[in-house]
């Protein structure tokens, strides 16, 4: 500007320079990493389009282009200048997160294990968003075992490993071989407390010998199949047993008959004593429970006949045992039946 007057007019005056400054932008901010924050951990926010001239103000108080902060919460950011304060920034979320709990795991069966079976371990109080690594180099909320050893878990998350889990300590058992006694050469007994009991004469399965005792009847080998207590299936060596055999009404009657062939399938004799008088004669036959099955003969022989001819009925295979009533007498057996 320059004044002017009568005489004419004046020196310019000084420049005096203006400048015309922006309104601030609205500021974007992010996080320089993950927004989760672990123990001892920190997560750092940054404005990534500070304008010229503007001084960044921070929702926490803070002011600078990027704080670090070690809260969970959420925060934003603002601009100002000469022309004044910027619309508020998005919105950076920080949550914080700890290191997983100790696992809690569990067996869904027994943890003694019989040769080819498994049991299934399980991890039963999870965390959110986090894996389970287990000792053997599995992941997964369970694992299925087959061999002994000791088994533990670990959860992890985005902050790492946490404390590790109870300890599970699976065996597997040899081969169950249950051991059969012999008392008065033909009283047989198997293990107690076990189940599925299978008696077995000769290798051939005894029908309805489904306890853990049993009394020979005939001379032979006997084993049994049972499941032991803890649940493994075996089988016991053969025993030697001999034959028991017991009068009724006469014991001291030494008259005996034979009954062949045995093991028998279609046809049975019954042959009589020895100059034997006439008389009723009865053979029946009993399951392993004392359960009559059938009954073989039903009638009169007369004097001196030595033998009396059957056929056998429709029987499932397995070995019974008979009973051969005459006179005042009775004389027991056990009959072997083939298919």
């Amino acid at each position: 500007a320059s004044y002017t007057n009568t005489c004419g007019q004046g020196l310019p005056s000084v420049v005096i320079p203006v400048t015309v400054v922006p309104a601030p932008v609205t500021p974007v901010i992010a996080a320089m990493g993950s927004t989760i924050l672990c123990p001892e951990n920190v997560v750092q926010i940054a404005a990534t389009n500070i304008c010229s001239g503007c001084s960044v103000v921070w929702s926490n108080g803070q002011t600078g282009a990027s704080i670090t902060v070690s809260s969970a919460s959420n925060y934003q950011a603002y601009y100002t200048n000469m022309c004044g304060n910027s619309n508020n920034s998005n919105t950076v979320l920080v949550t914080s997160q700890s290191y997983p709990v100790a696992p809690v795991i569990t067996a869904s069966g027994s943890i003694a294990l019989c040769p080819g079976q498994s049991v299934t371990l399980s991890a039963n109080n999870i965390c959110q968003g986090c894996t389970v690594n287990w000792s053997n180099n599995q992941t997964g909320p369970s694992i299925t075992v087959s061999s002994s050893g000791n088994y533990t878990a670990t959860y992890q998350n985005i902050c790492g490993l946490g404390q590790t889990s109870n300890n599970i300590t699976t065996e597997v058992t040899g081969p169950y071989i249950p051991v059969v006694q012999v008392a008065n050469l033909c009283n047989l007994s198997a293990p107690v407390g076990g189940s599925n009991y299978q008696w077995y004469f000769n290798n051939i399965p005894i029908q309805g010998a489904n306890s853990p005792f049993y009394v020979a009847v005939v001379t032979g080998f006997y084993h049994v199949a049972m499941t032991s207590p803890t649940g493994c299936d075996g089988v016991s060596g053969a025993v030697l047993a001999q034959t028991c055999i017991s009068g009724t009404e006469n014991p001291e009657n030494t008259t005996t008959f034979m009954v062949y062939p045995n093991p028998a399938s279609k046809n049975l004799t019954i042959e009589c004593p020895p100059d034997t008088e006439e008389m009723d004669i009865r053979m029946d036959l009993f399951d392993s429970k004392g359960t009559i099955q059938a009954t073989i003969f039903n009638g009169r022989a007369g004097a001196g006949i030595s033998k009396i001819e059957c056929n056998l009925p429709e029987l499932p295979q397995g070995i019974y045992s008979y009973r051969i009533q005459a006179l005042k007498y009775a004389v027991w057996g056990q009959l072997v039946i083939i298919e």
